[in-house]
């Protein structure tokens, strides 16, 4: 289970984060999280209208290879590397 980021002395006085993700394919989303939990609020579109915005869905902060809705599977399916598995090359000791 995710837990909340940790206070900072940078943060006082902000409530949440923002941050818009510019995609290849022209797609914009918007991403927020408050500081009191864990969850990542995305929307369609830039984020100078993402209050406006229909929230598309809430993700997990938390990876989890079982499950969809984090942010980890949303992020690696805009790169095309969604159910993919790395193949780790092995390198022998006397090279």
């Amino acid at each position: 289970m995710a837990i909340p980021p940790k206070d900072i002395e940078e943060a006082e006085g902000y409530e949440c984060v923002w941050m818009q993700l510019n995609c290849y394919n022209g797609k914009k989303y918007t991403l927020k999280r408050t500081f009191q939990d864990s969850t990542i609020y995305m929307t369609e579109g830039e984020i100078d209208k993402a209050d406006n915005n229909i929230l598309i869905e809430s993700l997990s902060s938390s990876h989890s290879s079982k499950r969809e809705d984090n942010i980890s599977v949303f992020l690696l399916k805009l790169i095309g590397l969604h159910n993919k598995q790395l193949k780790e090359k092995k390198i022998k000791k006397d090279q």
